[in-house]
């Protein structure tokens, strides 16, 4: 498992979870920091995912399989977690919008660390695939 993927889904989750206690803090300053979380922790967490995803399928599949991945993983995190952060804020009111990222971000710790470590495995170059099927 990529270990900067990790620090960077870890880094969201403790970002989006201590919310609250940043509020004595001025609006200006709040906006710097969050914006600087923000793109830390996306770089951290988003970086290695073009090298990662693609080890992850045979040599055959690999860029239609983490298209597909990357494409489908996308949709569902762009379209759930609005519609859910606009229920929670309708029921517990915008606080509880911090939290939900926060278990997002714990999921996705979660399902990284689940995934096959590929260091040092051996990728078949698609020539061989190809010979091997034509053969």
């Amino acid at each position: 498992m990529p270990t900067t993927t990790l620090v960077g889904a870890l880094f969201k989750a403790v970002a989006s979870g201590t919310k609250a206690m940043v509020s004595r803090i001025s609006w200006s300053k709040k906006r710097v920091m969050s914006a600087s979380c923000f793109a830390c922790s996306s770089g951290l967490g988003s970086g290695p995912t073009g090298a990662f995803i693609p080890e992850l399928f045979a040599t055959r599949y690999r860029y239609s399989g983490s298209a597909f991945a990357v494409n489908l993983a996308g949709v569902f995190g762009g379209a759930l977690p609005p519609v859910i952060a606009e229920t929670l804020q309708a029921g517990y009111g915008s606080w509880a919008i911090g939290p939900m990222l926060a278990v997002l971000a714990l999921a996705s710790v979660l399902c990284t660390y689940l995934l096959p470590e590929t260091k040092g495995t051996t990728l078949q170059p698609a020539r061989e695939v190809a010979e091997a099927s034509a053969g």
